[in-house]
């Protein structure tokens, strides 16, 4: 009867493991178990062999991938092959495959316990740092700005213009009879303020033209007060040959500093149709501050910022193990590691083995429920058995009791 009994027992640990999977078959990240049984002698390795039944050796995770499916949450994450989340929670870390993150009030990535998402900080060239981890928060700074040393332009000037005397009429930029055309571009001081710097082209003559540079409706102080343009026939430009402009700024009201800037006109001409900039290219940008975070391709977490740049603010790491069946359950979609797992290593996606993190997705359950269903039938029968043996043991007995 005692065989029976360690049947039953054992079908019972096989329909507890099959029901737990069954009820997590909805849980992100979830790894289903199955059942470990083995026989039970109470003598072996004997040509008489005393039979004690089986017994319930262990359960077993399989780490096969769940479904990845879209969750429309910009902090979700999802693993592509293989790896964990690693997850800090007062000095100890747990790993995890459920990717589901937000911001709490002080703007660290976390998990819904609330434990924080670590990864790699970013140096101050926006180089990632692999060479430790950290805890994923959002930096509220603003960004400085960087102020403008370049500028280029490729522009046409209108031969059709009439020509304007310089010499009786003076510039005046409120006033467009006193020049020919007018092209603004924004240039960046070192506080990462906007500026307007004014080019005024003025034709004085037959393939003749003045250019006067204006900073924020001022006149812009350069190497020639200055600057006079010659075209040949064919509408380009002949004197200055290289078309290089440097510029001396002036000193600022506000603490702020203004760079030399070099001006490269150099692909300017003069043809019969409207006077345009026709590309542009200006260095520097003004200073900005966080609109949007949200996570980028292989777990990159981006700032988004007033002045339309994005910034790398940090990178999601993966752990990865010799043995991930050496991982002890903790409980709420995390595990612990162990000396059977071995030592993790903390990896950036896609590198050394880590699986590809992918932004706004979330990892399904690996339970399969058709093969739940089966097992909670094969559970049941197996008990059944196994009771019914016992049944029948505990009828001989009675009539064993019953001869004597």
């Amino acid at each position: 009867m005692s065989i029976s009994i360690t049947g039953m027992n054992a079908a019972r640990s096989q329909l507890d493991i099959a029901s737990q999977n069954l009820t997590n078959s909805e849980t992100n990240g979830y790894k289903s178990f199955r059942a470990i049984l083995g026989d039970v002698y109470a003598q072996a390795g004997t040509a008489s062999v005393d039979m004690s039944g089986v017994t319930l050796l262990g359960t077993q995770q399989a780490f096969s991938p769940g479904q990845l499916t879209q969750s429309g949450n910009a902090f979700d994450l999802g693993i592509d092959g293989k790896g964990f989340f690693v997850l800090g929670n007062n000095g100890e870390e747990f790993y995890s495959r459920a990717g589901l993150f937000n911001q709490d009030k002080e703007y660290y990535l976390v998990d819904p316990s609330g434990y924080r998402l670590r990864g790699f900080a970013v140096n101050n060239q926006g180089v990632v740092d692999t060479s430790k981890l950290v805890d994923l928060q959002v930096s509220k700074a603003d960004r400085p700005g960087k102020a403008t040393t370049k500028a280029s332009a490729t522009i046409n000037l209108n031969a059709s213009d009439p020509v304007i005397d310089r010499t009786t009429v003076a510039l005046n930029p409120s006033d467009p009879r006193t020049f020919s055309w007018y092209g603004a571009l924004n240039i960046f001081d070192s506080l990462g303020e906007q500026h307007t710097l004014g080019s005024y082209f003025t034709k004085t003559g037959i393939n003749r033209w003045r250019l006067e540079f204006h900073l924020d409706g001022q006149p812009f102080i350069h190497a020639r007060p200055t600057e006079e343009l010659t075209f040949n026939s064919s509408g380009l430009l002949t004197t200055p040959a290289d078309a290089q402009f440097s510029l001396t700024p002036p000193v600022l009201s506000s603490g702020a500093v203004l760079h030399p800037l070099a001006m490269d006109f150099s692909g300017i001409t003069q043809f019969s149709t409207d006077s345009a900039f026709r590309s542009l290219a200006v260095d520097g940008q003004m200073a900005g501050s966080l609109n949007q975070v949200s996570f980028g391709e292989n777990g990159f977490l981006q700032g988004s910022y007033s002045n339309g740049e994005q910034y790398l603010l940090g990178q999601v790491a993966l752990a990865t193990f010799p043995n991930d069946n050496g991982l002890v359950v903790s409980g709420n979609n995390k595990w612990m590691s162990s000396m059977v797992s071995g030592n993790p290593l903390f990896n950036p996606s896609g590198l050394n083995g880590a699986g590809i993190i992918k932004a706004g997705f979330v990892e399904q359950s690996n339970v399969d429920l058709a093969s739940g269903l089966s097992d909670v039938i094969l559970a049941q029968r197996n008990f059944q058995v196994s009771a019914k043996a016992f049944q029948a043991e505990d009828l001989l007995s009675q009539t064993l009791i019953n001869l004597t």
